[in-house]
């Protein structure tokens, strides 16, 4: 497989404003919103690159920066917990060849950006087309797939992970593989700390018609002190080499502090668990944060009656459920890190509440990961189930499934029929209320009228419309919003040693929609 490049920005926040003197600027100086898609197309080239593997999402194929999380949640588990992994449990193309196959799963997610690594150093940490998948099937799916620039900042978000990996390879024995990645991330570590590597171009874009202007990229010149804290300590963890130690600064940790359940993974640092007696000041207050943390989000879970894990019904982020944030271990891996620090259990049984209300305590009585237990999703945005063939999607999905809201699709297509006239098809369109007469008294009711009820009537852990490609914040998912947290969050309660059943190989995926539970569950 191969890839091409362009000059794009790999961060998602410099295509929205985010300062007068850097990201996207028009012909005058000034910062803009821009489409990725019209600057990839933009800048894209003929240059061909072997770069190749990582996790895609539910709707697109591409592969970006958000992605190193999953490396972190997966190594994360591997550090703290090593007896439960071992090589062979995944059943995957790399078992057998004596690596814990946790790691060489994170590893699919590194070894991308180490194809993608130039001459310098330099990593752009995203891959992308010029538009959305335009078929189903990515075997098929032609468009081309184009690299990013090498920011300094995506350079240094791939040292800390290569030299997490590195780490992760060194304790488990395989030492040439340890030394590949603690070479690249070394090398890239040196490209990041260089303010001279800063990228600034230009080029011509399209303002309709023959006009165009000369737009300007410029990237932001600061890095985030919690990635070069990061990549700093596992590469002084695995180097001792003391010019990484001047980088480990009492206000770059402070900033992880501060940061710690949002906006970084909860699993961000657990590697410092590892650390020795050095960096003992580091590792206490680390340890300290995270038990009151855990503390404080278990008297959060007391209030809920599931016992899921949310911000309580009276807390102003109690509605902030979408893009992952009603999975329950996304916000519970403090849980688990906890339970390492402390050793008590009673933080492992919190986390394994979370594992409950996944897989069917909870209001809808259904699991909420596709292929686990009887009742679970079987219809949901997923590309690549719709073009294999397989009935049931592929297994293993944690699709996003709440947003605190009623999708609002599901107005025109579940309360009510509304759709448009389509002269070329002879329709003349529809409105009808499917409302309970109760509710609407005979008459057709507005959207905003049918929301009004809804919201008052209908609990927020039922609301929840199966309408796929309509309904996208709950019937998509992401790997590293959703996936992730909850694969990572159960494979640290796994016994010491654990293998999946001899039998699970002999699975037969359904063939109708008859023998699937989960195809019609209760509303």
């Amino acid at each position: 497989m191969k890839s091409w490049v362009s000059n794009y920005s790999p961060e998602n926040s410099d295509y929205s404003p985010s300062g007068k003197d850097f990201g996207y600027l028009n012909q005058y100086g000034t910062p803009i919103s821009i489409d990725r898609f019209t600057v990839i197309y933009e800048n894209k080239t003929n240059k061909k690159l072997n770069v190749y593997g990582g996790w895609w999402d539910a709707g697109d194929f591409q592969r970006r920066t958000f992605h190193f999380q999953i490396v972190q949640d997966l190594l994360s588990a591997y550090f703290m917990f090593p007896k439960k992994f071992s090589d062979g449990q995944q059943d995957i193309p790399e078992s057998g060849n004596g690596i814990p196959d946790i790691i060489d799963e994170a590893a699919w997610g590194v070894e991308v950006w180490r194809k993608a690594q130039n001459t310098k150093g330099g990593v752009g940490c995203w891959l992308e087309g010029t538009t959305q998948p335009k078929i189903d099937n990515p075997v098929k799916d032609t468009q081309r797939f184009y690299l990013a620039l090498p920011t300094r900042h995506s350079t240094m978000q791939y040292s800390a992970h290569a030299a997490l990996l590195a780490r992760a390879y060194k304790q488990c024995g395989a030492k040439d593989k340890a030394k590949l990645f603690l070479d690249s991330a070394k090398k890239a570590f040196k490209y990041a700390i260089n303010p001279v590597n800063q990228i600034k171009y230009s080029w011509k874009h399209n303002l309709g018609g023959s006009k165009t202007a000369l737009y300007s990229y410029i990237e932001p010149p600061a890095l985030r002190p919690e990635m070069v804290f990061k990549a700093a300590l596992n590469l002084y963890e695995i180097t001792r080499d003391n010019y990484y130690k001047k980088f480990l600064t009492e206000d770059r940790f402070k900033t992880i502090i501060s940061k710690l359940m949002y906006p970084l993974n909860p699993f961000f640092l657990t590697e410092i668990l590892c650390s020795g007696r050095e960096f003992f000041r580091f590792k206490k207050q680390y340890q300290s944060t995270i038990v009151q943390e855990a503390e404080k989000w278990q008297g959060y879970q007391e209030t809920l009656a599931y016992r899921n894990l949310n911000f309580p019904p009276d807390h102003s982020f109690f509605s902030t459920l979408a893009w992952g944030n009603a999975i329950p271990f996304k916000k519970g891996r403090i849980f688990l890190i906890a339970y390492r620090i402390t050793g008590l259990y009673s933080y492992r049984n919190s986390a394994l509440l979370l594992n409950d209300w996944v897989h069917g305590c909870n209001p809808m009585g259904r699991s909420l990961t596709t292929g686990t237990g009887k009742n679970s999703p079987v219809r949901i945005l997923s590309l690549p189930s719709y073009a294999d063939g397989i009935l049931p999607p592929l297994p293993g999905i944690t699709p996003y499934t709440f947003t605190f809201n009623v999708a609002y699709k599901a107005f025109d297509m579940v309360y009510g029929l509304r759709y448009n006239p389509r002269p070329n098809h002879y329709f003349n369109g529809v409105t009808i209320d499917l409302m309970p007469n109760v509710f609407s008294k005979g008459k057709m009711l507005s959207v905003g009228e049918t929301s009004q009820i809804m919201d008052k009537m209908y609990p927020v852990w039922r609301r929840f419309a199966n309408i796929e490609r309509y309904a996208v914040p709950q019937n998509e998912f992401t790997v590293w919003e959703t996936i992730g947290p909850s694969a990572a969050g159960l494979a640290c309660l796994l016994p010491d040693n654990w293998k999946p059943p001899a039998e699970w190989k002999n699975e037969i995926p359904a063939k109708s929609l008859d023998e699937m539970e989960g195809y019609l569950f209760q509303p």
